[in-house]
């Protein structure tokens, strides 16, 4: 009996591992618990080919207050002298920007998870969820933690982890954490802050991959 409770155990605690929509614990003080499958479980939002890129502001990034996403501005992301991506921050909310390469334009959303999520509010993992899984995390109402993208989440082709870029999270209008994937070196480290301590705390993304 005592094995079969046990089985049950393990089974439940890979259930919520790997349930990359669940939004975790940031309120919990062990990163592990939430926040570091979180950050390790993000997308790629700009792409390059090698994390031996170039990072350059084209226009002046305009950001309202600490902890927000661009309004306005130009970063422009080189490689071997040429530009390969652009991303374009031109919305007042800051709520979207635009991503240009030579393969066409698309939008990315800076707040509100939104780039975990489809264009129809539903979580990209949900496809093999039953109906009642489904509804029943609709009713769940909105994350409790919200994320915005300060700076676009950076993804090199030789490297297996993101390599740079800025997320925050906030509890209603509260910052709570900040995820830092570093300067474009390829490493597995990260680091987290948060709102009740100033300690910036390194840790490794490996961990949860």
């Amino acid at each position: 009996m005592k094995k079969f409770i046990l089985s049950l155990a393990i089974i439940a605690m890979s259930t919520a591992i790997f349930t990359s929509c669940e939004k975790g614990d940031l309120g919990n003080d062990d990163y592990k618990t939430g926040i570091g499958f979180e950050a390790a479980a993000v997308e790629g939002m700009v792409h390059v080919s090698s994390s031996n890129y170039e990072r350059v502001v084209a226009e002046t990034l305009v950001q309202p207050a600490a902890h927000n996403s661009y309004t306005a501005g130009k970063i422009e992301y080189v490689e071997n002298g040429v530009v390969t991506t652009s991303v374009i921050f031109n919305d007042a909310a800051g709520e979207k920007a635009i991503i240009k390469t030579d393969n066409g334009d698309k939008e990315l959303y800076l707040k509100d998870g939104k780039g975990d999520w489809d264009k129809d509010g539903e979580c990209d993992d949900k496809e093999d969820w039953s109906d009642k899984d489904k509804e029943d995390w609709k009713d769940k109402g909105d994350w409790e933690y919200e994320k915005v993208v300060v700076e676009p989440l950076v993804k090199a082709d030789d490297c297996d982890y993101i390599v740079a870029g800025t997320i925050e999270f906030f509890k209603g209008d509260e910052w709570v954490a900040t995820i830092d994937y570093g300067d474009g070196t390829c490493d597995d480290l990260a680091t987290k802050t948060t709102a009740d301590s100033e300690e910036v705390h390194t840790f490794s993304l490996d961990e949860w991959k």
